[in-house]
Parts: C-alpha cells; structure tokens; sequence
C-alpha cells in the first residue's frame, strides 16, 4: 500500500519522504469520509462530481434494461457560525481633538451615575437642630438637680431631630413622562440620605389653578394643603418649565403662592446650556439665605446691573436648581445658610393689577 501511495504521488511529480508518507497516512485516518466531502483522484485529477437533483434536466438516465441507480443523499447543511459575545463598541476608539456634547436621559437610566456624590452634595440637611415642640427627659441633668436641692424633679431638653420636611411636586405633562424613571431614583437616593423628617410626592396635574393630587392620582387637594408654617419645609418644584402653564402663568402663580408662606425652589430637569430657551429661562439673580428655611419673599437677592431695585420691588425671588450633585449642592448650603452660599434664581414679577374699567358709568 506505501509502495503504491509512494508511485502515484511520484507520478504526480510529488517526491515525498519516508516521514512525509507515515504523515500522509496518519492524516488519511482522520479526514472525513469521501461521501462528506467532494472527491478528488489522488493522482490530482478531479474526480466526478455527484448527481444532483434539480429536475429533469439534471435527472440521470439509466441504461435500458438496467434499473435506476440510487438517488444521491442529500447534502448536510452546513453549520451555522457560532454568534461572537465579544462586546462591541458603539463609539470610535480613537479621536483626535475634542467634541460637545449633552447629556441626554431616556426611560430606563438612573438619575444619576453618581449616587455617593449626590449622597454627599445633601449633607448639610444631615444636621440635628433642637426641636421646637418635642423633648426628651434629660437624666444626668435630673439627678444631679436631685442631688444638689434634695427635690426631684424632671429636666426636659429639646429633642435633637432633622431640619427640613421635603416635598415635591411633580408637573404632570407629555415631555415629563420621560423623567419618570429618573425621578423615581432621585426620590429612592433622597429616602436612602436620610435627610429629610419626611418625603411627600405631589402631583400638579391642575391646568389652571392650584390643586393637587397624590402620587397615584387618587386623592385632590387644594395647594395649602400641603404648606406647612410651623414646621422648617422646602417645596421644589420639578418640572423642564416646557408646558402651557408656564406660558399662560400658572406655574408663577403657584411659586408666588407657594413662596409667600414657605421655601420653595424648581427643580429643572434640563440641562443647563436649554434653560435660556425654555419659559423659565436663565437664572439671572443670586439668592442666598440669612436663616435656615427663609421663605422666598425673606430671601436676600443679588440684582444684576440690568435690573433696578425699585423695579424689583415686589417681586418674588425663586431658586432654580439642576438635577445634578454640583447644583444640589449649592441649593443644600444656601437653604441651611451655610457660610453665605448661594443659589441662582429667577425674578418673578408681581402679577399686574386688574385693568380698570373703560364702560362709562
């Protein structure tokens, strides 16, 4: 068998060692068989290729008085390729120079990718403050007020408890549904933090006037309902400041409404470099606190050189803080009036007196 293997391959101009033979036939023994693949003469002349089925143009005819031979058997398809888990990359690897760019939220991304930053943009409404109405039985100072008079007596000292209560209201609109996963992460980072005495969501789905709902929709209110004058309160609004109410001045009247009696603030979505293009527009005064918790028409406004004191007057000052942990922060120090931080903000004007009326008497 090596002898004939060695003169056909000599035939073929093929001048193959001893070694080179024994491989020959090693890779012989491993090679599919000749009905998987097409076969080819070993002297390398093509050998014929098989029958196909395609009708009866291809059919073969047999002899007369010989039967049909067999149909060859189908071919087996051919694997298809192992699919690649490899990660591809969405972005140029490589680029020269650099670009803008603006963040962009869509449904389904978190808030925000920095929730320690944010975490720690928040802390200064940590602080424990004395509290106004509640208290605890202080038991040192009580025994040794007992030790010194001989009369017992219980020492009372103010409870230690958190600044602010917290709500937010929620402009219900088309553009908003887009926020609505990012703000249900904000509202889980700020119940995390710790903060806050307490957290309430609110819904402003009122076109016009000032009632509210609850977060699920199912209980309306009118606004007061949710100002709290006794109680240290920060009110935010959220909204991109985009809807009909702000342009037919709904939205300013619930600021002005809302400011007159607590903190209140917006809460804009956007990025900052859209603001001057929605109805809100750029903030353009600087506002910062003498007090913790001021009311709006109690804070302390830095007017532009543009703007005239005594066209001011009257107006109300409003904070605008961004979704992000820099501008959160700010916010934070300037409503607990921490070294004399500020926020930026806009000036709602006094709403115009009604016109009188031109019918004669």
């Amino acid at each position: 068998m090596i002898g004939e293997l060695a003169r056909r391959l000599l035939g073929a101009g093929l001048d193959a060692t001893p070694d080179e033979l024994g491989e020959i036939l090693w890779l012989a023994q491993r090679l599919p068989a000749a009905g998987d693949a097409p076969a080819r003469a070993i002297d390398g002349e093509p050998a014929a290729p098989p029958a196909v089925d395609g009708g009866a143009d291809t059919a073969p005819v047999a002899p007369a008085g010989e039967p049909p031979p067999p149909l060859p058997a189908a071919p087996a398809p051919s694997p298809t390729p192992a699919r690649s888990e490899a990660p591809v990359s969405l972005y140029a690897t490589r680029m020269a120079g650099t670009i803008q760019a603006s963040t962009l939220r869509v449904p389904g991304v978190a808030a925000t990718g920095q929730p320690a930053e944010l975490r720690r943009a928040l802390q200064p409404f940590a602080r424990r403050v004395a509290s106004r109405w509640r208290s605890v039985l202080d038991e040192d100072d009580t025994a040794e007020r007992a030790a010194d008079s001989g009369v017992w007596c219980p020492v009372y000292r103010p409870l230690r408890e958190r600044w602010f209560d917290l709500a937010l209201v929620v402009e219900a609109g088309a553009s908003m549904a887009l926020w609505d996963e990012a703000l249900a992460d904000f509202v889980r980072t700020l119940r995390a933090h710790g903060g806050f005495r307490s957290i309430a969501t609110h819904r402003w789905d009122d076109p016009a006037g000032l009632a509210l709902s609850s977060a699920d929709g199912r209980r309306r209110y009118p606004l007061s309902q949710i100002v709290r004058p006794d109680r240290r309160q920060l009110l935010l609004l959220v909204s991109d400041a985009t809807s009909p109410r702000w342009r037919s001045g709904a939205a300013q009247a619930l600021l002005r409404e809302l400011g007159a009696a607590t903190s209140v603030g917006v809460l804009q979505l956007l990025p900052r470099s859209v603001w001057r293009h929605t109805a809100l527009g750029e903030p353009e005064l600087t506002l910062y606190a003498e007090r913790a918790g001021d009311p709006n028409h109690r804070l302390k406004a830095l007017l532009p050189w543009w703007i005239d004191a005594q066209d001011a007057a009257g107006s109300l000052g409003v904070p605008v803080v961004g979704l992000e942990p820099a501008a959160l922060g700010q916010w934070a120090r300037s409503m607990t009036a921490r070294g004399g931080a500020a926020v930026p903000g806009v000036l709602l004007a006094a709403p115009a007196p009604a016109a009188a009326s031109m019918t004669p008497a």
